[in-house]
């Protein structure tokens, strides 16, 4: 029955794949670039999203995560068509990824993908993040492995060497780039350029579970759960190397599965959550209507390939500045672990926002030593707000007679800086200037003296400042230069 189950999916698949070649020829007049500069070309039957941004932080190879555009792929084709090429191609692969922690599964994402940049251990996060709770997934215990069953039906790549970036770069990514702030550039753009994918439909299978402490082999165990899912629920064996066996399942508890389909027909999508601890007690699933409904109008992005996708920052020729703090802000954004209440990163080269929280320690002592609260400046400076006990990592609840940060209050940056020298000890002075009756809160800095001007309650509320502050008085701000919350 399983056999003569899979011979019928493998055929249904075939046949999406061969009566979905006839594509619409369409003429290729260059795109015009608007500013409402928002993704559109997603399942457009033409270039899709080649060219187009994509934030690598998001799901691998979900369209949803596509951004705007910065290659004009119109005019590539048109100026130089040898640099883009369109393949029609009548593939069905797998692909498993697979990692003994939720870091690991994703590193091995990013090799498979070429990401570039150094460290990047936060790539694609939300391919774990966006199918199980936060809390388990920031879990180092729990196993991940996915089985991706690609219907591969059209490849598009971009060959423009680097020295031609500029040439074909649109004009609203030029003018942004210029204008916009690097996190502002990265929600418009996202962090990377997509210049070579593959669209189709696909079939996503995440397995999660929690393995016995003492194994040593939990990537290769998760790895052959999600293969024996794969054939037991959805009748999926394509290579037909599937697990057949289910003695790895004992080895783990809380064990679940979660899938969905990308591509087809919506009207045939599927998705869920199941409970797989007793393998026994696995559902059939069947995939035929979802197979037959996909053609070449309803594919999607399946797969980035290797080398498919370019740091944005490495777009920028003309001003190396711009370049460099972009960069300096996307990996250091990348790098974020997120966790339910704080944000753990290395951040010698962060760029906090403006009054932005962060929890400074010391990097050789963390996470014993005491931790400094310190609020960042327009100026890129910082401003010392209180001292707290640094025994307990995770801070619970910050309260001082400055601030006050109550648990579930999320997130506040706690980082290690590389580089202190900038930053402003703050008299913890609040006070009222009887010139003009107007609220301050001073600082120093050797003999540099600074008054932050507090407009309102509100700013109290954004920085955490304790409503009940006592407020002392001064004449005048003559020594201080005046700066505004």
């Amino acid at each position: 029955m399983k056999q003569s189950k899979f011979l019928t999916y493998f055929f249904l698949a075939m046949l999406a794949i061969g009566c979905s070649n006839d594509y619409d020829e369409q003429t290729n007049k260059p795109d015009q670039d608007t500013t409402a500069n928002i993704t559109k070309s997603a399942g457009d039957g033409k270039y899709d999203l080649i060219g187009y941004g994509y934030d690598i932080k998001g799901e691998y190879a979900n369209a949803s995560y596509g951004k705007s555009k910065i290659f004009d792929v119109s005019k590539i084709v048109q100026l130089d068509p040898n640099r883009f090429e369109e393949s029609l191609i009548n593939n069905q692969t797998v692909e498993l990824f697979a990692g003994s922690t939720a870091t690991e599964y994703k590193k091995n994402i990013i090799t498979k993908v070429s990401a570039g940049g150094d460290g990047f251990f936060g790539l694609f996060k939300a391919s774990v993040n966006a199918n199980f709770t936060q809390d388990i997934t920031n879990n180092e215990s729990f196993t991940y492995a996915s089985y991706e069953f690609n219907i591969e039906k059209k490849e598009l790549k971009l060959l423009i060497p680097a020295e031609d970036y500029n040439r074909f770069l649109t004009i609203n990514f030029k003018e942004d780039i210029e204008r916009l702030s690097p996190k502002e550039i990265v929600q418009l753009y996202g962090t990377h350029v997509l210049t070579n994918i593959t669209l189709g439909a696909r079939m996503n299978i995440l397995y999660r579970g929690k393995a016995q402490s003492n194994l040593a082999t939990k990537a290769n165990s998760g790895s052959a759960n999600v293969k024996f899912a794969a054939g037991k629920i959805f009748g999926l064996d394509v290579s037909g190397s599937n697990n057949t066996s289910t003695s790895e399942f004992s080895k783990f508890t809380q064990q679940s599965l979660t899938y969905k389909t990308m591509g087809g027909s919506t009207f045939t999508a599927i998705s869920s959550m199941l409970d797989i601890t007793n393998p026994n007690l696995m559902p059939q699933i069947e995939l035929g209507n979802w197979l037959s409904s996909i053609n070449g109008n309803n594919i999607t992005l399946t797969k980035i390939n290797p080398q498919g996708i370019i740091p944005i920052y490495n777009l920028i020729s003309d001003n190396d500045i711009k370049a460099a703090n972009l960069k300096k802000y996307i990996e250091t954004d990348i790098n974020t672990i997120y966790t339910k209440s704080t944000e753990y990163t290395d951040a010698g080269s962060i760029i906090p926002e403006d009054g932005q929280l962060l929890i400074h320690y010391d990097c050789s002592t963390f996470p014993t030593t005491q931790k400094q609260i310190l609020m960042s400046t327009k100026n890129n400076g910082y401003i010392h707000l209180a001292t707290v006990d640094g025994t307990n990592n995770s801070i619970p609840n910050i309260n001082t007679s400055v601030i006050n940060i109550p648990a579930q209050q999320a997130p506040i940056i706690q980082s290690c800086l590389t580089n202190i020298t900038s930053w402003e000890t703050s008299q913890n002075t609040f006070v009222i200037n009887s010139e003009n009756n107007k609220k301050y809160l001073l600082t120093r800095k050797g003999n540099v003296k600074k008054a932050y001007l507090i407009n309102n309650n509100n700013v109290l509320i954004k920085y955490n400042f304790k409503s009940n502050i006592i407020y002392g008085t001064v004449n005048n701000l003559d020594d201080y230069t005046i700066h505004i919350l």
